[in-house]
């Protein structure tokens, strides 16, 4: 068996676990302090809202393109900076996009937004997708 399918392994059986045990995920919206060193935190203007693209091979069926106004936090391991004035891309996972219908918060071409989010990198190492892990309104 291969190292991937091992850890692939490892992790549904892991997660299971803690399913199980009655342990909580964590909320959407518990991750404001919780920014680490791919993380980023930034201020901008929502130039954009698409569904149904493809960043890094997998598909999104929600994504921002933001324009960068300020640049709060920038952790220390991102390898792709993002600079004032950039047009930037942002994806959510599903479990954010249900959780922000949840609680109204549902991005729209316009607003302006505080953004958290991490950076993850592509398989090729080169290029990189932000995730957003929280969004509000300014």
């Amino acid at each position: 068996m291969s190292n991937k399918y091992a850890v692939l392994l490892l992790l549904i059986f892991a997660l299971g676990y803690t399913q199980s045990h009655g342990q909580e995920k964590p909320k959407f919206s518990d991750v404001n302090d919780q920014l680490g060193p791919n993380s980023i935190k930034v201020v901008g203007i929502i130039k954009e809202v698409l569904s149904g693209e493809a960043f890094c091979g997998k598909n999104y069926t929600t994504s921002i393109k933001v324009q960068i106004s300020e640049i709060t936090y920038r952790g220390r391991a991102i390898k792709n900076a993002i600079s004032l004035n950039q047009d930037v891309t942002f994806v959510f996972e599903e479990v954010v996009v249900d959780d922000l219908r949840k609680n109204k918060k549902t991005p729209m071409k316009g607003q302006n937004v505080l953004i958290f989010a991490k950076e993850n990198l592509c398989s090729d190492l080169y290029q990189s997708v932000y995730m957003v892990l929280n969004l509000e309104e300014r």
